[in-house]
């Protein structure tokens, strides 16, 4: 995926902070334990070796959902003031009525030696596999989708709003509405709440799977700032509800200077919401005022720097494992597989995959495509 990308590349280390109380933790929490108050230090620490301990006897009990998890994993502490109000907001859904199985290879746990480390001061990394990442120097993320287009060379048709998809004499017919368009074999991208509904001849029960899955959306408010590199972050968190609506902000000046004026600053700030709710319903300027001032109020960006506001919503964000997603997306993915339709990306395989493993699942069946076609 980088290859891709040619000379037009850097790599960065990453540097993330938690905004807890009033600090800034380091990222992963468990790894800077030593930035908290003393109090908020010792009850996580000691929460966290008991568990570890608890759970090297054998007495720990299977975790059943995404709350029990966390607490097993990482003890009440860490549970109590980060992960649970952290993950509230992120998810905009109750942890205990979450899946497990996703978490399990997504969330390494810590080594207690690091954690024990991490309560004295002594410095530890978390979660290495992203320690350092590459970001396009010139261009912004967009550069990476622009270096797969112009291998493609014109064979992408934009602008096709599909209506209806169906088999018509061993022919997969493709229509907006207006006009059709015959294939031999069909991939979709689709959201697959959306595909089942345009898909000729859906089942009812593939229908009810389909309003059966959970998602979020996302508002997205994006800030300018008069300000020449107004602080060292790639990304910052916020886990309390007190400290705002948003879950995250990113500075994106910090993964190359080339994604901003000269002499300006910016950030991407991320708030979580379920489709069609409140948030999602907010006036633009009311969610700027309220972004804007938080992060004054936070000291993170000063209100008067600001000299650009706008705000983008993203009606597919998060796909959620509730308790029935394995129930339901076995059911869609078996349907599918059956109909000869190749599902492929987060929301038409309704996976919660990174960018990277976005690519690498496309990557797979387009190979697996061209040994059976």
């Amino acid at each position: 995926m980088v290859r891709k990308l040619g000379k037009n590349v850097l790599r960065k280390r990453r540097n993330t902070k938690i905004f807890f109380k009033g600090r800034y933790i380091k990222y992963p929490f468990e790894n800077g334990l030593s930035g908290l108050q003393r109090r908020d230090n010792i009850e996580c620490l000691y929460s966290y070796v008991e568990n570890w301990m608890k759970f090297k006897k054998g007495k720990s009990k299977e975790p059943r959902n995404f709350r029990e998890w966390m607490y097993r994993t990482f003890g009440e502490g860490i549970t109590e003031k980060y992960l649970i109000p952290y993950n509230r907001k992120v998810w905009n859904f109750e942890p205990g009525k979450m899946a497990v199985d996703w978490v399990k290879d997504r969330v390494p746990q810590p080594p207690v030696e690091d954690v024990i480390k991490s309560s004295l001061g002594i410095q530890t990394e978390g979660y290495t596999h992203q320690l350092y990442f590459y970001y396009p120097k010139n261009g912004g993320i967009n550069s990476l989708i622009k270096a797969f287009e112009h291998k493609l060379k014109g064979r992408i048709t934009l602008g096709f709003d599909v209506k209806r998809v169906g088999k018509e004499e061993n022919k997969w017919v493709v229509s907006d509405g207006k006009t059709e368009k015959k294939f031999d074999r069909i991939i979709s991208t689709i959201p697959i709440e959306k595909f089942v509904d345009i898909y000729h001849g859906t089942p009812k029960e593939i229908k009810r799977a389909a309003k059966g899955l959970k998602h979020n959306s996302l508002v997205t408010v994006l800030l300018g700032f008069d300000v020449k590199k107004m602080n060292d972050l790639h990304w910052l968190y916020f886990p309390r509800e007190k400290e705002g609506l948003f879950n995250k902000v990113c500075f994106p000046f910090n993964n190359s200077s080339h994604v901003t004026p000269k002499g300006k600053s910016s950030a991407i700030v991320e708030i979580t919401c379920a489709p069609q709710e409140s948030i999602w319903k907010m006036k633009d300027e009311k969610l700027i005022e309220h972004v804007v001032d938080k992060l004054d109020h936070h000291k993170v960006a000063k209100k008067e720097t600001v000299c650009f506001s706008k705000v983008m919503r993203s009606k597919h964000a998060y796909v959620i494992n509730d308790l029935d997603y394995n129930k339901n997306t076995i059911i869609l993915r078996n349907f599918f597989a059956d109909e000869g339709v190749v599902l492929c990306g987060r929301f038409s395989e309704f996976k919660y995959l990174g960018m990277d493993a976005t690519v690498k699942s496309a990557m797979e069946k387009a190979e697996q495509l061209n040994r059976t076609f």
